[in-house]
């Protein structure tokens, strides 16, 4: 398969997966919803997919730290897939949210100083404001709905860019 090909797949697999967490921001979670965790599911292997695609096209502008930010994002995003339970006694689900974070502050901020993914990047650091600091200016089940939302939009427009953009741009981040 040809790298554009690729990279095209990522791209709508960042879209499809943001445009399904923007819409997961706004239905009421119920817990044991096996529907809501096939959802949640899908949303979590889009992103996995769409964030690979993203950073292999911009890799090369990113430095090392970018690379950390990647490896962190999707560490948080395998460790959410599927349903939410416990191990030893820890949160999966709290510490994977809180992992994805962190990767995407330090990705955005590479994004930004690379000049590259701006609108994702903004979209992102939102979430993370929101995520950290949302809880107590809006409440926990509004600021996790803005974080959610803002954060799909990060991704939707992570992977518009990516589908915009011309192969020669990414040739150099070839698979």
């Amino acid at each position: 398969m040809e790298t554009q090909t690729l990279l095209r797949l990522a791209a709508l697999a960042a879209i499809a997966g943001g445009v399904m967490r923007v819409v997961s921001a706004f239905t009421p979670y119920v817990p044991g919803s096996a529907a809501l965790e096939g959802l949640y599911a899908a949303i979590d292997l889009l992103l996995l997919f769409g964030t690979i695609g993203i950073y292999v096209a911009e890799a090369p502008r990113l430095r090392p730290a970018g690379l950390i930010g990647f490896m962190l994002t999707i560490a948080g995003l395998a460790s959410i897939v599927g349903p939410d339970g416990e191990a030893f006694g820890l949160n999966v689900y709290q510490i994977g949210i809180g992992v994805i974070a962190i990767g995407l502050l330090v990705l955005s901020v590479q994004f930004l100083r690379a000049g590259t993914q701006r609108l994702a990047a903004a979209f992102w650091l939102i979430s993370v404001a929101f995520g950290v600091a949302g809880e107590a200016a809006l409440g926990p089940e509004q600021a996790f709905a803005a974080a959610g939302l803002a954060f799909g939009l990060g991704y939707v427009g992570a992977g518009w860019a990516l589908w915009q953009a011309p192969l020669q741009h990414r040739a150099k981040a070839a698979i």
